[in-house]
């Protein structure tokens, strides 16, 4: 996507700059979202937040989400208000809605016991929800399963670790793939968006979505992987996902989760009205993105790695 806008300019909030694209060549503001007076720093000067940093997990751990996730979270959005900023624009996710309600961009999040971490992500959408205003109007993407070159973490390496038995079919069986590019494009059009004084959600996917089946055969085809070779119906792949999860230990390395489960099944998700209302056009279908992430692998992570991710650059 090309940008015209001679009176923007980014500026990256980050805490560890090595983790920024080699080609950023605009202004860093070094620091941990933790750290109220580097809030102070970092808004300095700021019409607009693009808020797509945080710690996120796979694992259960209610703590941990709270202090490294929700609360920076919540600080930085009420730092905002103090600081007039007048457009937050926040990541969530798909799945936090119930699987059924996906196709709903303003459906209200399902908490669910055991998935700390989608948890708090209701909680923030939820209070930003509460708190948006004529003087800063709040626009929340939910991404599908994000892909692209570079992906460390996520569900899909995950996947090429777990070696699942079987792929599901059915109506939930869909895997909404959103490369990177697409991803940022859907940010920047929410950042430049009119400022309507309101709280806006909107599905952010690929222009195509595949099921289970064709992502698994891809990865099969083009990762020289070992991967599920025959679909079962949704209820059984559901049911043997809760179950392995329920008796899923840390020490074991990584291994299907409540929050995992959730990621994994979906139905196709509708981006109608973000094509309407924001003009997002994603570009990059779901195989492009896969082949990018294979073809350049990003820093292999251990085990533990891969189910917990720490703070991101914004």
């Amino acid at each position: 996507m090309d940008i015209d806008h001679p009176q923007l300019s980014f500026v990256a909030a980050c805490r560890d700059p090595q983790r920024l694209p080699a080609d950023y060549r605009g202004e860093m503001r070094i620091g941990d979202l933790r750290d109220p007076e580097y809030l102070d720093r970092l808004l300095v000067g700021i019409d607009i937040i693009c808020h797509c940093a945080g710690w996120t997990s796979f694992l259960n751990q209610p703590r941990l989400s709270v202090s490294h996730y929700l609360d920076p979270a919540v600080d930085l959005f009420n730092r905002a208000l103090e600081w007039r900023v007048t457009r937050f624009v926040n990541l969530s996710s798909v799945a936090v809605a119930a699987t059924a309600q996906r196709q709903h961009d303003d459906s209200n999040g399902r908490p669910r016991r055991g998935q700390a971490m989608l948890n708090c992500m209701i909680g923030f959408e939820d209070y930003l929800k509460a708190h948006s205003t004529q003087r800063i109007s709040v626009i929340n993407l939910r991404a599908g399963i994000y892909c692209g070159r570079g992906l460390q973490r996520g569900l899909l390496p995950l996947l090429q670790r777990l070696r699942l038995p079987f792929y599901s079919t059915g109506d939930h069986a869909y895997m909404p793939v959103v490369d990177a590019r697409d991803l940022a494009q859907a940010f920047i059009r929410a950042a430049l968006a009119p400022n309507d004084g309101s709280y806006r959600s909107f599905n952010i996917c690929g222009p195509e979505q595949p099921t289970q089946g064709e992502v698994f055969k891809h990865l099969a085809r083009y990762a020289s992987s070992s991967q599920p070779g025959f679909g079962v119906p949704e209820l059984i792949g559901r049911n043997y996902a809760r179950l392995t999860a329920r008796l899923y230990r840390e020490s074991t390395g990584p291994g299907m989760t409540g929050t995992l489960n959730s990621l994994l099944y979906n139905p196709p998700i509708d981006i109608e009205q973000a094509r309407r209302q924001l003009g997002y056009d994603p570009q990059v279908n779901w195989q492009a993105s896969l082949n990018d992430w294979l073809q350049h692998p990003a820093t292999q992570l251990d085990d533990r790695s891969l189910m917990q991710a720490d703070s991101r650059a914004v």
